[in-house]
């Protein structure tokens, strides 16, 4: 290609729409919110040299999510929640080093990403934080050797799984505080024959 006009490679469009309610019971101190969504993913991939068209590949997904909240004190809630996200497959690369994929340029199918979490809550009003457990997964590919070339498919999930705290707080009148950390461990799960299964995912420190 042009490096001074490059063409169009790759083109998403993402559409949805959310209905969401909120019911609350004992006087407040237990919050349940039920939502649903309706997602379209529409996904086109073209030819970096040519710019015609490579692949096209149009999904949709009703996908539901649902939240608890309960006010143990006037302080102190937990939570938890669950969701459900439709997202786009990954594109396969032309090359890989010298040598051509076969079907370099093919968006794969869509994924339906869940995440899982629950967590407290502190607010003293000047000072607070929370911490949460969460476990989020999300699509996993790879190039496979098939003797006399090379092809790009699904290889299972990834499953993100950790543990978040944040801070926060106002020491002096005015002058405000925030902080936190993430720990992370992340899988390779239901891949190929089970030949990865287990493994840490690239991409993502330890």
């Amino acid at each position: 290609g042009d490096l001074d006009d490059p063409l169009l490679t790759e083109r998403k469009e993402n559409t949805s729409f959310a209905l969401a309610d909120m019911v609350t019971a004992l006087d407040g101190r237990l919050i349940a919110i039920l939502g649903a969504r309706w997602q379209e993913i529409e996904v086109s991939t073209y030819d970096y040299n040519t710019g015609a068209l490579g692949s096209n590949y149009k999904d949709d997904a009703l996908t539901p999510s649902v939240g608890l909240v309960f006010k143990a004190t006037p302080m102190i809630s937990v939570y938890g929640n669950y969701a459900e996200a439709l997202l786009p497959g990954d594109v396969a690369p032309e090359f890989v080093g010298s040598d051509p994929v076969e079907n370099g340029g093919e968006a794969l199918s869509p994924f339906r990403s869940k995440q899982y979490e629950a967590g407290l809550k502190v607010d003293t009003g000047r000072y607070g934080g929370t911490a949460s457990l969460f476990s989020i997964t999300k699509p996993t590919s790879l190039i496979e050797d098939r003797g006399e070339t090379l092809f790009f498919t699904d290889n299972g999930e990834q499953e993100n799984r950790g543990l978040e705290v944040s801070i926060y707080g106002e020491p002096v009148d005015g002058f405000r505080v925030v902080g936190g950390a993430t720990f992370i461990e992340a899988e390779l799960q239901k891949t190929q024959a089970g030949l990865q299964d287990g493994k840490t995912a690239i991409g993502v420190p330890e």
